[in-house]
C-alpha cells in the first residue's frame, strides 16, 4: 500500500454485519456480489470518492471529499486505504459466507491529525463507523454502493461512492 509506514495507527471499534445474498442482473451494467473472493476482485485496484449517504446525507460541501481505494486481494480479504475529511485511513474487508461482507473494524487505522472543526470530526467519525456496518456492495454504472443492512429493505442506509 501507498506509504503506509507513515500512517500512525489507532484502532476504531465497531463491527456490524448481517447475512446477505445476491442475484445477478445485467453483467454489463451491474455487478451484484455473490460475496465470494471473486466479488472482492471486482474492487481490486479501484478508486472511489464518497458522494453521500442515501437516507441521511450530509452537507454538499463534504461531498466527494473522502477517498477510498482497494488493493491486495488475498483470497477472501481485500485491503483498502484512503483520505477522509481530516485523516488518512487503512483497513481490510473480507467475505464470511455466514455473516456476509465484513469491514474489520479492529483493522481500520487512521492518522491522528486533529481539527478544530467539530462538524469535520463528526462526519469523519460517522464515515468510519458506517464503513464497518457495510455488509453488501453493488458496483453499478461507475458507482459503488455499500449497504448498511438488508439490501432489500427500502429504508436501509447506503453509502454511495463515485468512480475516481
Amino acid at each position: 500500500m501507498k506509504t503506509l509506514t507513515k500512517i500512525l495507527l489507532v484502532s476504531i471499534a465497531i463491527i456490524a454485519s448481517s447475512a446477505c445474498s445476491s442475484n445477478s442482473e445485467s453483467e454489463n451494467e451491474t455487478l451484484l456480489t455473490s460475496l465470494t473472493s471473486k466479488s472482492l476482485k471486482a474492487l481490486n485496484g479501484s478508486r472511489w470518492t464518497f458522494a453521500n449517504y442515501s437516507k441521511t446525507p450530509f452537507e454538499k460541501e463534504y461531498e466527494n471529499n473522502i477517498e477510498l481505494e482497494f488493493e491486495d486481494t488475498m483470497g477472501e480479504e481485500l485491503s483498502f486505504f484512503g483520505r477522509s475529511i481530516i485523516n488518512r485511513y487503512v483497513g481490510k474487508l473480507k467475505i464470511d459466507q455466514d455473516l456476509g461482507l465484513i469491514v474489520e473494524s479492529q483493522d481500520i487505522a487512521t492518522t491522528l491529525i486533529g481539527s478544530p472543526n467539530q462538524k469535520d470530526r463528526d462526519i469523519e467519525a460517522d464515515y468510519y463507523e458506517n464503513l464497518t456496518k457495510a455488509n453488501y456492495f453493488v458496483i453499478e454504472n461507475n458507482s459503488l454502493k455499500f449497504y448498511l443492512g438488508d439490501k432489500n429493505d427500502e429504508n436501509v442506509e447506503v453509502m454511495n461512492f463515485n468512480s475516481k
